[in-house]
């Protein structure tokens, strides 16, 4: 079997299924127009070329497969507009965490390797301090809880064009495009510096902080090594007494 040709007959239809798919009302009117005038088109030449002609009689017929032709072309361009939006669905959930909504392990495993090897800026691995006490003192709810309320913030504070991934259990990953470590100070504070949080059927908010490992992508070259770096880095920032980040030339905060 030619997998190179099933590749690049599934590239075409990628790049078809834009314009096959209607979307929205607009496009929809504009799909059933040109169908519409393609079926009647197949209809006209075989009229002419097995009949010999279009003699004045072929009104009627053509009135026929108008009629015919209308339902099955809605209900088809529907059920293919449906399908189209089911799978894009389906692919959403697929790079998506649920419990936080952002990306998941897999889709930010496809975004580094994908964008890494050509692209300037720097990886922060983040760590929620202690949330172990989080779910042994409020429960896993609550621990569930601080885990979307803590996506929120990353996501605030964070900028708008970083890849923000959930990486497992309290832990997120961070692309940071076209900034260095030296840059990141800014919101890196602010990130390890943390926030508090509201537990609902709590009586009093609990703060949280967080451990960071930050590495330039151009301090190594492999997406592993790259992950590892920051991971070390990471441990660091705990072993000096959390709430702090960690780069190539960190050193301890003051106590």
């Amino acid at each position: 079997m030619d997998y190179g040709a099933f590749s690049r007959q599934a590239a075409s239809m990628k790049f078809l299924v834009p314009y096959l798919v209607p979307r929205g009302s607009v496009q929809f009117a504009l799909h059933y127009l040109l169908w519409m005038i393609f079926i009647i088109s197949l209809y006209l030449l075989q009229k002419f070329f097995f009949d010999g002609g279009l003699e004045y009689g072929y009104v009627q017929p053509l009135r026929t497969v108008f009629v015919i032709a209308s339902p099955c072309l809605i209900i088809g361009l529907t059920l293919v507009a449906k399908l189209e939006a089911q799978k894009d669905e389906i692919s959403r959930l697929s790079r998506t965490d649920v419990l936080t909504g952002l990306l998941n392990r897999g889709a930010m495993d496809a975004v580094l390797a994908n964008e890494l090897p050509n692209l300037p800026g720097c990886l922060l691995l983040i760590d929620i301090d202690h949330f172990k006490s989080v779910n042994d003192d409020f429960g896993h709810a609550a621990g569930d809880e601080c885990l979307r309320a803590a996506a929120r913030f990353l996501r605030r504070v964070l900028p708008e064009d970083a890849e923000l991934a959930r990486w497992g259990g309290e832990e997120f990953v961070v692309l940071v495009r076209h900034q260095q470590v030296s840059e990141v100070a800014p919101f890196a504070n602010r990130l390890a510096k943390g926030v508090s949080l509201p537990i609902t059927g709590r009586n009093r908010p609990i703060r949280i902080t967080f451990s960071i490992g930050v590495a330039n992508l151009s301090e190594v070259g492999p997406v592993d090594a790259l992950l590892k770096l920051a991971d070390t880095r990471l441990y660091l920032a705990k072993s000096w007494g959390r709430a702090q980040w960690v780069g190539p030339e960190a050193e301890p905060l003051e106590p």
